[in-house]
């Protein structure tokens, strides 16, 4: 038996194999795991120091191909790592292709034989590359631009670029049918992967921009380690129709219509627990109501007030803080809200800073899905309780579910205190009500088996007694 080579090939900085890139196994198919797996393993003893006809005998790899597979583990990978384990799946390959034969081709051939050929066209002439960057993405020229430039239209500007550079008939691409059409989409559709933003932008308008990293697999900046540690507080407008009944001197009833008016929720966002709400009668929510959701999440609500008991719930309370009273004044790490006014004004954002001691974040403008645990509850609620109300806007004007709401909200005499004891009824069953994203458990009972166990990461962080007994929240 012969002793083993010098393990040269494996430098020290990368000897903890379990530190280097690898597939996921799970994925990968039985023809490529029998494959795969007696490379691993070869590659594992070979770093451990056994002896080659060893690895040979455990593995049928033979010597020189040991070799071979731990040289292409070292090389360096895409994303700027090695290739690790990642070099062992069958057929992977670890750098892109790179044409360097010259195009020969016959004047109305195919396209068969020409690949790399646009990206070697693009080595010798770059300005030819930059010239179709600009002008499919819509960046880098001072003249005023087409507006979502065709695939044709560049293609045929693409073709006039190669003539004035001397390009003839025998040149690939006037050599093949479609004279280079079929790369030159291919490449500008590879721009993608490049700068989505910018592609989305020129493409496909700026809306497109802003939603295309939705559901694109990025961790939040903010991830959800623990309960209480982020909050997100949004508005909702009510949709449904209600009415606001005025008793006159002599004992009548006045059923005033109401327009729409809105319920702003602060919820925990590791559980989506609903902590607090506020009604704001209001045509957009002020400062003042922002401030207002945030005090019914942290202080106990005063026995003479609306919010302290609801006649749809079996105790008749709603929130948390009334059904668990040590979680009274309870603080949380960040605030996550829209770019609205009333939130962003300097009033609210000091005062709740300097209550709670918390982050505030915005957020991008225009991004709802950056908060859709607060948006998905709305839903959930709305769709519960009021939409199956006689007075519902519905989802919209064609909604069938639509008839008369203003009508139907006086006919029946459905006032607001009715649409807030529904919503509050909703908030209750939300918060008890099992997921599967919760294991099964109810956001509450979450939160109670949370604070039970000292080794969660929750615990009870209220804020100081001088600033329980003096909140200062509302000033």
């Amino acid at each position: 038996m012969s002793v083993p080579r010098s393990r040269t090939l494996i430098p020290a900085a990368f000897a903890n194999l379990s530190q280097w890139p690898a597939p996921d196994e799970e994925v990968l198919n039985e023809e490529i795991l029998r494959i795969y797996r007696p490379r691993k393993l070869a590659v594992a003893m070979y770093a451990d120091g056994v002896a080659h006809e060893q690895i040979t005998a455990a593995t049928a790899i033979p010597r020189q191909k040991i070799f071979y597979l731990v040289g292409r583990c070292m090389a360096g990978g895409e994303d700027g790592t090695i290739a690790g384990f990642r070099a062992l799946v069958p057929w992977k390959r670890l750098r892109g292709y790179e044409r360097r034969a010259p195009v020969v081709h016959e004047l109305g051939e195919g396209s068969g034989g020409c690949a790399g050929a646009l990206s070697q066209l693009f080595a010798r002439f770059p300005e030819v590359e930059l010239h179709i960057r600009n002008r499919f993405l819509g960046t880098g020229e001072r003249s005023v631009r087409v507006v979502r430039i065709s695939y044709a239209e560049l293609h045929g500007e693409f073709l006039d670029q190669l003539r004035s550079l001397g390009f003839t008939s025998e040149d690939w691409p006037f050599s093949t049918k479609n004279c280079g059409y079929k790369s030159l989409r291919q490449f500008c559709i590879g721009l993608l992967s490049e700068n989505a933003t910018r592609w989305f932008s020129a493409r496909s308008g700026e809306e497109a921009a802003r939603r295309h990293g939705v559901g694109s697999g990025r961790r939040s900046l903010f991830p959800q380690l623990r309960g209480y540690g982020a909050c997100q507080l949004d508005f909702h407008k009510v949709d449904a129709a209600s009415v606001l009944i005025l008793e006159t001197e002599d004992g009548g009833r006045l059923p005033v219509p109401l327009a729409r008016w809105h319920i702003g929720f602060l919820i925990e966002e590791r559980w989506n627990l609903v902590l607090g709400a506020f009604v704001a009668l209001e045509g957009n929510p002020s400062g003042d109501s922002v401030l207002e959701v945030v005090e019914s999440a942290i202080r106990p609500p005063a026995e003479e007030s609306d919010a302290a008991t609801c006649p749809l719930t079996v105790d008749g309370k709603v929130f948390p803080i009334q059904i668990m009273p040590e979680i009274a004044f309870q603080g949380f790490g960040v605030l996550k809200m829209d770019n609205a006014w009333s939130n962003a004004a300097t009033e609210v954002v000091d005062n709740i800073i300097r209550t709670l001691s918390c982050a505030i974040n915005f957020g991008p403008v225009k991004a709802w899905w950056r908060r859709h645990p607060v948006e998905r509850i709305f839903g959930k609620l709305s769709e519960r309780g009021l939409k199956r109300l006689p007075s519902t806007f519905g989802s919209g004007p064609k909604d069938t579910r639509r008839n008369k709401p203003v009508e139907q909200a006086v006919k029946f005499e459905i006032t607001i205190r009715d649409l807030i004891d529904v919503i509050y009824a909703c908030i209750r069953e939300h918060n008890e009500e099992g997921n599967e994203g919760n294991n099964f458990s109810s956001p509450i009972g979450a939160l109670q088996h949370g604070l039970n166990r000292s080794d969660s990461g929750v615990f009870l962080q209220p804020l100081p007694i001088p600033a329980q007994q003096d909140l200062k929240l509302l000033w």
